[in-house]
C-alpha cells in the first residue's frame, strides 16, 4: 500500500519537469544555431580560398613598364672595370 501510495505521488509529481524541458529546448537551439553557423562559416571560406586561387591563377606573371615614346633609356658605361667583368652576372637591374 506504502509503494501505491508512493508510486501515485511519483507519476503526479512533476517539479522540475518544466525546468528540464526548457533546458533541453534551449539546448536543441543553441546546438541548431551552431551547426547552421560552422556550414555558413565554411561555405564563405571555401568561397574567399576559390577567389584567392583564382585571382592567383589569372595574374598577370609579366610587367614591362611602358616608356614615353620621346624618351630614350641611357646607360652608363664603367671605365675603370676591367674587361674580365663582362661575363659578370647582373645585380638588381645592374649590369656591369
Amino acid at each position: 500500500m506504502r509503494f501505491v501510495k508512493l508510486m501515485k505521488q511519483l507519476w503526479q509529481d512533476d517539479c522540475g519537469a518544466i525546468i528540464t524541458a526548457e533546458y533541453m529546448m534551449l539546448g536543441t537551439v543553441l546546438t541548431l544555431g551552431t551547426v547552421q553557423g560552422l556550414a555558413t562559416l565554411r561555405d564563405s571560406t571555401n568561397q574567399d580560398l576559390q577567389d584567392m586561387a583564382t585571382s592567383a591563377r589569372e595574374a598577370r606573371q609579366y610587367y614591362s613598364p611602358q616608356l614615353p615614346k620621346n624618351v630614350q633609356a641611357q646607360t652608363a658605361v664603367n671605365q675603370s672595370a676591367p674587361s674580365s667583368v663582362s661575363g659578370a652576372r647582373c645585380v638588381g637591374g645592374v649590369c656591369p
